[in-house]
């Protein structure tokens, strides 16, 4: 479901927006970093977009990175950037271009909402990760029924975005669909 225009004017504009300051980037290592393994493979940057987070998981991962992005504009800025041990490949979450348990980890960074078929992608997932690897997630959640609303200064800025949150999956979803895979 395209949410947004990613092979227009958000391809050249997405880096200067997403920039992640060093203590950003230190929190994110500091969370990613014990998740992501050692050999068997390179980490997967699902919907890597310009690689924003490619060289970053290639550095704290000691090894390569796959970035797999669907846009044609954006895994061409990703590509030109150059960054070491990373490969840019087209492809989606649906359709992984990579053999079977040939990754350590997976790094999905504000992917999931944008997949159409997330069993498919379910079943892509098992598929490429390795025995004992990890799937990291980073993005929004829908709530939950009973749940309280979080604080997100987003919604009181941008009220319409409240509705919009029914777009995404929950995290009761994606549980669920780490249990149905073995994917953790």
């Amino acid at each position: 479901m395209p949410l947004a225009d990613y092979e227009g004017w958000m391809a050249t504009a997405y880096d200067g927006g997403r920039a992640l300051s060093p203590q950003a980037e230190a929190a994110w290592a500091a969370a990613a970093t014990p998740w992501l393994g050692t050999g068997g493979g390179p980490v997967l940057d699902l919907g890597a977009g310009t690689g924003r987070f490619a060289g970053l998981l290639a550095a704290w991962s000691g090894g390569t990175v796959v970035a797999i992005e669907p846009t044609a504009a954006m895994a061409e800025r990703a590509a030109a950037k150059g960054l070491p041990g990373v490969t840019v490949v087209r492809g989606g979450a649906e359709a992984v271009p990579l053999a079977d348990r040939s990754v350590r980890a997976v790094w999905m960074s504000q992917v999931v909402h944008h997949v159409d078929d997330r069993d498919r992608a379910a079943a892509e997932l098992a598929r490429v990760l390795r025995p004992g690897g990890h799937l990291l997630l980073r993005g929004e959640f829908a709530e939950e029924p009973g749940e309280p609303r979080p604080t997100n200064p987003l919604y009181h800025y941008f009220p319409a975005t409240v509705a919009l949150t029914t777009l995404l999956p929950s995290r009761r979803e994606i549980s669920t669909y780490s249990r149905i895979t073995g994917v953790e």
